[in-house]
């Protein structure tokens, strides 16, 4: 093992025994050898070193890249434990979807709401008029709703509706133009019988006749239930 020479001794060998001291740590041109293993540094800091600049530097890169570190979170500094308040979170709850609640105003809209198996309605209810564009083809999408009105620029046909539902009723309203004296010829789907037969629309310009039909969706075909006409 290398020594330092001891005083009053080693006559003659001090240089031989400081040159071995000497190479322990240091190159034979005088420069620090690096380290070949741990060192321990029993608790004590090395200060005054420049940052690493690759990770074999050091074993983990305990230190801040940038020229602003992180000094604390949510004005909380040392081993922080987060709160949801700490980051404005404190209305929030952990709960599975199905143990979400609403908000009050949700429950009065869904309190309001009519239930599939029958309810009680107070107040009116009026079902959204759907114009048809006249042409010489009429056509009618069952889907947009149950209330169809046209006036009849001329002689027209009206086309089976599509996209139709299964006992679905809906009222057709046919005006005259000015003119008057139009008539209609019906889509091989639309079914008249032999209390409500196929009537001959009014003449006069200006007049409005109905006529309201049930889909059989048995049968693919709208049956006529009533026909009011001269309005």
């Amino acid at each position: 093992m290398a020594r330092l020479p001891t005083t009053g001794s080693d006559t003659g060998v001090w240089g031989d025994i400081l040159n071995d001291f000497l190479l322990v740590s240091h190159t034979s041109s005088g420069t620090l050898k690096p380290l070949v293993s741990d060192l321990d540094l029993n608790n004590y800091k090395v200060t005054n070193l420049s940052d690493p600049a690759s990770s074999q530097d050091a074993a983990t890169k305990h230190y801040v890249d940038t020229a602003s570190p992180v000094l604390s979170v949510a004005s909380k500094t040392g081993d922080v434990s987060l709160t949801k308040s700490d980051v404005g979170l404190s209305n929030v709850d952990n709960t599975s979807d199905a143990n979400k609640p609403v908000s009050t105003a949700q429950q009065t809209a869904l309190d309001a709401k009519l239930t599939r198996a029958g309810d009680t309605m107070t107040g009116k209810l009026a079902e959204a008029v759907i114009a048809l564009t006249d042409g010489s083809t009429i056509n009618i999408d069952a889907s947009l709703g149950n209330i169809f009105t046209v006036t009849l620029g001329g002689d027209r046909t009206i086309a089976d509706p599509t996209n139709p539902t299964s006992g679905q009723k809906i009222i057709i309203r046919l005006k005259q133009d000015g003119t008057g004296s139009r008539v209609v010829s019906w889509g091989n789907a639309y079914k008249f019988g032999l209390d409500v037969v196929q009537p001959t629309l009014s003449t006069t310009g200006g007049k409005v006749d109905y006529l309201a039909f049930i889909y059989n969706a048995g049968s693919s075909q709208w049956d006529c239930l009533a026909t009011a006409r001269g309005y």
